[in-house]
């Protein structure tokens, strides 16, 4: 059996390849500029694959396709109409440009909290990052930290799939 057919087999049947990490206190956002998502606890990571704080993302260790998820909201009402966008950034700044996928983009229909989000699955080198990026297009307190220990609003999982 090859090197890579090996890494295959044991890949599929073992993935410690997947991380989740969560916005468990609220975090200001400024109206009308892209915001990296600053997640503060990680769930789940047997592969250290994740960096919290205020640059936070999660690193991919081996080259492969990786579904991604990820979701963003606010923690108070915004004003009917509001636009909110949510990017997962790929080895790029959040800002909307190069490099970046969008996940969710759309306005509100009464004053409520925004959420927003979705999936994609991306091929990835080893050493390829995912860090999550808000646009919201008036005032918000703050995005939203958890509501409960199993509500979790602002969230970003990346998970390996297969060999690419």
């Amino acid at each position: 059996m090859s090197d890579t057919s090996l890494l295959q087999a044991l890949s599929l049947a073992h993935n410690p390849w997947h991380a989740q990490m969560v916005l468990t206190t609220a975090s200001a956002i400024t109206a009308s500029t892209w915001t990296q998502v600053p997640f503060d606890t990680i769930l789940y990571d047997p592969a250290t694959m994740c960096t919290v704080g205020a640059a936070a993302k999660i690193t991919v260790p081996v080259q492969g396709l990786y579904s991604i998820k990820a979701s963003a909201g606010t923690a108070a009402s915004v004003a009917d109409g509001t636009l909110m966008m949510v990017d997962i950034a790929h080895n790029a700044a959040v800002g909307g440009g190069p490099g970046e996928y969008r996940l969710f983009e759309g306005a509100t229909g009464a004053a409520v909290p925004m959420v927003g989000g979705g999936a994609i699955d991306v091929s990835a080198a080893a050493g390829d990052y995912f860090a999550v990026g808000v646009w919201l297009g008036a005032a918000a307190a703050s995005l939203a930290g958890s509501s409960s220990a199993t509500i979790y609003v602002c969230t970003l999982s990346v998970t390996f799939s297969c060999p690419t």
